[in-house]
């Protein structure tokens, strides 16, 4: 059985009846994969990653999983700086148990170059690739 969190809808909701900022994600646990996946919408911040971690790691504690997917098929990205690619990739290594696999989802003309925020996670026990598209990701998760 799948269970479907709409954490992000709800967080965008309430936001947008008090017009504070909005973080465009939806999450959703996949009990039978034992999968946690974040599909992110429209802009991407780092705020809105963020606050997703966070949400994705409260889940995979509770559900004692290990995988995470991340779809960005659908964003739009600034420009990331290093400094905040590191910093970002050295809290998955905080937020989220040793050996947990993440596979970001992302066109490769889509976004930022993301080889050295991969290579900072995977150096810290959290296992992180990039892949074109669902089928590759849900691959290599599930191998």
């Amino acid at each position: 059985m799948q269970i479907v969190t709409h954490l992000g809808r709800l967080v965008g909701a309430i936001a947008d009846l008090l017009g504070t900022s909005v973080w465009n994600y939806d999450i959703e646990v996949d009990e039978v994969r034992k999968l946690v996946t974040a599909t992110f919408h429209g802009q991407s911040t780092i705020d809105g990653h963020c606050e997703a971690r966070d949400a994705i790691a409260q889940l995979l504690r509770a559900k004692s999983f290990r995988r995470v997917m991340v779809d960005l098929t659908d964003s739009v990205f600034p420009r990331i700086d290093s400094i905040t690619q590191f910093s970002f990739a050295q809290s998955l290594a905080e937020s989220f148990s040793l050996g947990t696999r993440v596979a970001i989802v992302m066109a490769d003309s889509n976004g930022p170059n993301l080889d050295f925020p991969e290579t900072v996670a995977t150096n810290r026990g959290v296992s992180a690739r990039t892949f074109p598209d669902e089928s590759q990701a849900v691959s290599w998760l599930c191998g």
